[in-house]
């Protein structure tokens, strides 16, 4: 997640890291519809977690039509 937004150039309004280190990057993203279609929720077990290439492809795809 947060690789997508480096590439975009896209910026965290917040840094509220409360819940994992990931979390602003997960607001900025989910706000920008990257996350459309999958299901990661804002947790530490869900952002620990390794994503599948599935979930990469459709981030990749959100990311290319909603931020590019």
């Amino acid at each position: 997640i947060k690789l997508l937004c480096m590439i975009g150039e896209l910026a965290p309004y917040t840094m509220d890291t409360s819940v994992h280190w990931a979390q602003p990057y997960w607001y900025l993203v989910n706000d920008t519809g990257v996350l459309w279609g999958l299901d990661i929720p804002l947790t530490a077990s869900a952002l620990n977690k390794p994503i599948t290439r599935y979930e990469m492809c459709v981030m990749l795809s959100n990311f290319c039509a909603n931020v590019l």
